[in-house]
């Protein structure tokens, strides 16, 4: 079964028994999973991101200030660099 179809099921069957509306990620971390699921209405809340290319199109829409963990002083820092997307981080190229 396609991730994307059993993310569905997952989401129905939840919403069925419970009530609540959930989003369901798939991808190489929890992170990349959980904000592309929760920040684009247009995965509806149910994404599949174990494909590399489609990792690389969801990392060149992110502004390196929305990745968990880039706090105050390192989104200054990179700012600085004239480092405001993930892009250069996903293609390997470093800052």
């Amino acid at each position: 079964m396609p991730l994307e179809e059993f993310g569905h099921q997952m989401r129905n069957r939840v919403r069925q028994e419970t009530g609540l509306t959930i989003g369901v990620g798939f991808g190489p971390t929890k992170t990349l999973a959980n904000h592309a699921a929760k920040k684009w209405s247009k995965t509806n809340g149910e994404v599949d991101l174990s494909s590399p290319v489609r990792q690389r199109k969801l990392m060149a829409l992110i502004n390196i200030s929305e990745v968990w963990g880039v706090g105050g002083k390192i989104r200054k820092r990179l700012r600085g660099l004239k480092a405001n997307g993930t892009r250069p981080y996903v293609s390997g190229v470093t800052v």
